[in-house]
């Protein structure tokens, strides 16, 4: 994660990095964490603007419809 954000801060671009990071009660949990960079007139950094939203339930759903679809012993095809 520490590389993935310093890229991130050296790109002087907005970015998204997933970590695990431990929440206020301390349990570690998924968060996705998104930064833009906030610049003066003259367009230089002078601070970053970030959100950590907590995805741990959406992940384990992921997960879990992962599993059930890898189960299944059938071809699954979706037409459209």
């Amino acid at each position: 994660m520490a590389k993935k954000w310093l890229e991130v801060v050296s790109s002087g671009q907005p970015g998204e990095v997933e970590a695990r990071l431990r929440r206020f009660d301390g349990s570690y949990r998924c968060f996705l964490c998104r930064a833009a960079p906030v610049r003066d007139e003259q367009g230089s950094i002078v601070a970053w603007f970030g959100t950590d939203t907590d995805i741990e339930d959406r992940k384990n759903a992921e997960d879990e419809a992962k599993r059930i679809l890898d189960a299944i012993p059938q071809t699954i095809v979706v037409l459209d």
